[in-house]
């Protein structure tokens, strides 16, 4: 079963990445599935799988993620809003 179990949502650099491997370190990983950024060079080249064929779930599973944020976003602004009218 493919499970994402961490998201850092900032640039790609080998910074973020160090921050997202040690967030990551605690658990036992079974394949890495990038694309080939050079910055995945300190992957373990036995669990690390390039490509794009499974990158796509990964890509799925992330703009689902964004889009219920987003909503859940407004929805919080549009109950402030309905407050604050209220309150008046």
């Amino acid at each position: 079963m493919r499970k994402i179990i961490a998201h850092v949502f900032m640039s790609r650099g080998r910074k973020i990445f160090n921050l997202l491997f040690n967030r990551l370190s605690i658990f036992n990983v079974a394949f890495w599935y990038t694309d080939d950024f050079n910055v995945y060079n300190i992957l373990p080249k036995k669990k690390h799988i390039v490509g794009k064929l499974y990158i796509q779930h990964i890509e799925r599973e992330t703009l689902t993620t964004r889009t219920q944020l987003k909503r859940l976003n407004q929805k919080r602004l549009d109950t402030q809003n309905q407050q604050q009218c209220t309150t008046k």
